[in-house]
């Protein structure tokens, strides 16, 4: 394992990405984070938070309550929305129900942090409870059902968060997320099409990736800032912070969010060959949801729907989609993060 950069402090943290040449540090980002309290006595919120300044990065702390009460605009004013886990003791299960209401409220369509995320925000959900199984979590209706697992499987080993590559960030092993009691909370499921899952348990997915509108929606069922020490720190917490941090735009045409514009898009993209969102719109593929700020895509029409594929944003995905999209065949912003596609 590598060690901790020099006069970097490990705390705990959870879910995200950067482009940046090797050897550079993460740029500072601005972090909206919430500091709900995580046990009975109400005086600790999660070490994420800590260890987001630790890493440069400014962070505002609010109670979630408190953020699905602000405006679009007021949120786009955050390169990273952070959702830390509910409160996890038991005795607080009623508090509890309600901040999963908050967010419920917060990520569905039309609500504020599923605007946030639509708008080109990039919004990380921490959704390691401890009451039960909940539903529609995260924009898209994902839904989480809880259980326990001491193991993570890497389902996508080349993804950046777990390699560290473009960002200078650790190379990290599976036994890193070994026996962290626990290591996880339960499994994802109702992900939208297209989504990256990142990390898996023996139930399903723990950790998956996704865009949404213009932007990047990132959830987790991992345990990050429960504690201050290892193994909820250290290479795998601060991978985490950067890789959230330094989000950048997207490549055109790559739809798995890998940073590499390949065959495993053009395949996600076929799903969705000849769909056009305003004569379908009840299509699975389309996803209704206002465009906010440009984004991602290169908007030359509008459209009220995101559609993977629709790198124009006319609502349908055809060959002016394909035409954009073979501008940045095969680049790797992994390898090559000064490629004028990968700012």
């Amino acid at each position: 394992m590598n060690p901790l950069p020099k006069g970097k402090i490990a705390f705990a943290i959870a879910c995200i990405f950067v482009l940046l040449p090797p050897g550079a540090s993460a740029p500072g980002g601005t972090f909206l984070m919430t500091s709900d309290p995580l046990s009975s006595s109400g005086l600790s919120v999660s070490h994420n938070n800590a260890a987001a300044i630790a890493e440069g990065h400014t962070v505002t702390e609010a109670r979630l309550a408190n953020i699905v009460t602000m405006s679009v605009n007021d949120l786009l004013a955050y390169d990273v929305i952070w959702i830390n886990p509910p409160i996890i003791n038991n005795i607080l299960n009623n508090n509890t129900e309600i901040y999963y209401n908050n967010l419920r409220s917060g990520v569905a369509n039309g609500g504020p942090l599923e605007q946030y995320a639509a708008g080109g925000g990039v919004l990380v959900i921490c959704t390691a409870g401890t009451i039960g199984d909940q539903a529609n979590i995260a924009p898209g209706g994902v839904d989480y059902d809880k259980s326990f697992h001491n193991a993570e499987i890497f389902t996508s080993p080349s993804h950046p968060y777990l390699t560290g590559a473009g960002y200078n960030g650790f190379s990290l092993s599976v036994t890193e997320f070994d026996n962290w009691n626990s290591t996880d909370h339960g499994r994802l499921t109702s992900l939208p099409g297209g989504a990256t899952v990142v990390l898996s348990n023996s139930d399903g997915t723990s950790w998956a990736e996704y865009s949404w509108g213009n932007g990047t929606v990132m959830v987790t069922t991992l345990t990050y800032g429960f504690t201050n020490d290892l193994p909820h720190t250290g290479p795998v917490s601060i991978n985490l912070i950067n890789y959230a941090a330094g989000f950048g735009p997207q490549l055109l045409g790559d739809l798995n969010g890998d940073g590499i514009h390949d065959i495993l898009d053009l395949r996600l993209s076929a799903q969705n060959w000849l769909v056009n969102c305003l004569t379908s719109p009840d299509n699975p593929a389309c996803q209704a949801l206002p465009v906010t700020a440009s984004g991602p895509t290169q908007n030359t029409v509008s459209c009220d729907y995101f559609l993977a594929g629709d790198w124009n944003s006319d609502c349908a995905n055809n060959l002016l989609d394909f035409a954009l999209a073979s501008q940045t065949w095969l680049i790797d912003c992994n390898a090559t993060p000064d490629d004028p596609a990968c700012q």
